[in-house]
């Protein structure tokens, strides 16, 4: 499974602008899918779905709901309802920032009387994942997870910053720089391109493309002026999506390639591409919960011989130890009874055992045909 690179996201964040000044409705977080849900005037309900560290894009429905963690009910807490009125990437990192506006009272020195509270929540999509709310200080008020990390921390009261920035950035290149990281490179320019500005493979073949140049030559060989107005060009285009035939792969812009497959949208592209790996998970999960099943029930029964193996070995344990404390008595026993049965028979035997208060007590049962006596030992 592929994920969400930058420069996607830059793409993805022009079809977002559709949920500008929209109002918050709720939030959701089922089986790591983080979930706001927004009405959007004319279209209804719209989920803007987050799979931590995967993907992102703007559905139509979610998961069933289960109960809300901790962060979720802070969320909702402070932002229902409200309403966005920004979105944007933040560089050309897989970072979202929302910007949110609340109204919690009336302001008369107001310029519309009302009293707004502001805040910003980022989605972060690389690594694991996170989702940070922060007021429009950009103080940190709570987060999905907590960080200390070595450059930066995530934690309540924290200022949020941004992971550490490359030298190049492709949103804003610096000339001087991109001098500098060209001259003392060894990289090729498709690669220069991918690690350096951060476009990935698929953008920096393109680029090559665009150039009419080798994307295996030494970057050395790139002029600089006609790289950087490519890339300008680039990040300007409009969304023109497209999927390749075996859907492994999507694209935000065409890229030419044989039988490839148009999208209504990116965020559709997106949608198909990942909902995939959903199908495959569930089924996945199906046979799991089988086998799962399976094994519950293996050892439900385990457990039960388990339960009358000790009781059986308690039992007999507890009878051994009966025996053994009147050895000596049931001994004596079997003998007389033996004895009387070799000269008198043993319905003489039975007699006296019937007509003797002590001996029917302690001989509950004789049957000599089987050959078995049950004493009781109590």
């Amino acid at each position: 499974m592929k994920q969400i690179s930058g420069v996607d996201l830059l793409f993805l964040t022009k079809e977002l602008q559709q949920l500008v000044n929209q109002r918050i409705e709720t939030f959701y977080f089922e089986n790591q899918i983080f979930y706001l849900r927004v009405y959007v005037r004319g279209q209804g309900h719209k989920y803007l779905t987050i799979n931590l560290g995967k993907y992102i894009y703007l559905g139509d429905k979610k998961e069933d709901s289960s109960h809300p963690n901790p962060f979720i009910q802070f969320l909702r807490k402070y932002l229902k309802p409200s309403f966005i009125r920004s979105i944007s990437q933040v560089g050309i990192e897989r970072i979202l920032k929302i910007e949110i506006e609340k109204k919690v009272g009336e302001d008369e020195s107001a310029e519309n009387g009302l009293k707004i509270e502001k805040f910003n929540l980022y989605l972060e999509l690389f690594g694991t994942g996170n989702i940070i709310l922060t007021n429009d200080k950009n103080e940190i008020m709570n987060s999905l997870t907590k960080k200390k990390m070595k450059d930066r921390t995530i934690m309540n009261k924290e200022i949020y910053e941004f992971p550490p920035q490359p030298p190049l950035n492709v949103i804003n290149i610096d000339k001087e720089i991109l001098n500098q990281e060209i001259e003392k490179t060894d990289l090729t320019i498709v690669k220069f391109l991918a690690i350096k500005l951060a476009l990935g493979g698929k953008f920096s073949e393109y680029i090559c493309s665009q150039l009419n140049i080798k994307s295996d030559a030494n970057a050395k060989t790139i002029n600089q002026n006609k790289l950087i107005q490519e890339l300008d060009k680039l990040l300007k285009l409009d969304t023109n999506a497209f999927m390749n035939e075996n859907k492994t792969d999507f694209f935000p812009i065409d890229f030419h390639q044989k039988n490839q497959l148009k999208c209504e949208s990116f965020n559709s592209c997106i949608i198909e591409y990942f909902s995939q790996f959903k199908v495959q998970t569930d089924a996945r999960e199906k046979e799991l919960n089988k086998e799962l099943k399976r094994l519950k029930d293996r050892l439900k029964k385990q457990e039960n011989t388990k339960t009358r193996t000790l009781k059986q070995y308690q039992e007999n344990n507890d009878l051994g130890t009966k025996i053994f404390e009147n050895y000596g008595t049931v001994d004596d026993l079997l003998n007389s009874i033996n004895k009387a049965a070799k000269e008198k028979g043993w319905e003489h035997v039975q007699n006296i055992i019937d007509n003797n208060e002590q001996l029917n007590k302690l001989v509950k049962k004789l049957d000599y045909k089987k050959d078995t006596i049950i004493l009781n030992l109590e």
